[in-house]
């Protein structure tokens, strides 16, 4: 009936995830789509190959709505030739992608901190950065996913100016929770 938000509304799939009951999920994000017909076949098998593995990503596709073009993401040499996203990687950038891009373990998503739910942000990012403190994600080599960057996406770099003052804020909160739950790493 209302609009909840970005924050709420991916803290609520999230509680989702978490009270599912279910060996694996998936987020699929309202303006992404899968182009494999495997993807879900793909995203198991590490998982199913290493219980060590938290979750799973894939390669991104952008297709930039105004200009109509695809392209995919580009990553540095040490993603690339690396079989696991490491947590020093995730913390750098957001190589994990998004949530349209990864398959979570979820007695791995439910090991996370409980408080992690209470933070005034959690996106795809911190999330994901957090997996890789639990455990290796499986970088699938291949792009399986299209990311769509159109005017709302929050890829193409346009700031709320209203959330802007609060920006610097929340990633401070973010790296001090990381710091306490995860000290070392």
């Amino acid at each position: 009936q209302q609009n909840m938000g970005m924050p709420k509304n991916t803290k609520r799939i999230v509680r989702l995830l978490m009270d599912s009951g279910t060996d694996y999920g998936c987020i699929l994000e309202g303006d992404d789509y899968w182009i494999s017909p495997f993807w879900l076949k793909k995203h198991m098998e590490p998982l199913d190959e290493d219980c060590s593995v938290s979750m799973s990503n894939n390669y991104l596709l952008l297709y930039n709505q105004e200009t109509n073009v695809f392209a995919v993401r580009q990553y540095p040499e040490k993603v690339q030739k690396c079989k696991y996203i490491l947590p020093e990687m995730q913390a750098e950038d957001n190589y994990t992608g998004n949530f349209s891009s990864s398959l979570y373990r979820i007695s791995s998503l439910n090991d996370l901190p409980e408080t992690f739910l209470e933070q005034p942000y959690v996106d795809d990012w911190f999330m994901n950065l957090l997996m890789a403190a639990q455990g290796k994600i499986a970088s699938i080599k291949e792009p399986a996913s299209v990311y769509r960057i159109h005017q709302e996406s929050v890829w193409n770099g346009h700031k709320n100016v209203s959330e802007e003052g609060q920006e610097e804020n929340t990633i401070s909160q973010r790296i001090r929770f990381i710091h306490q739950h995860y000290p070392g790493k």
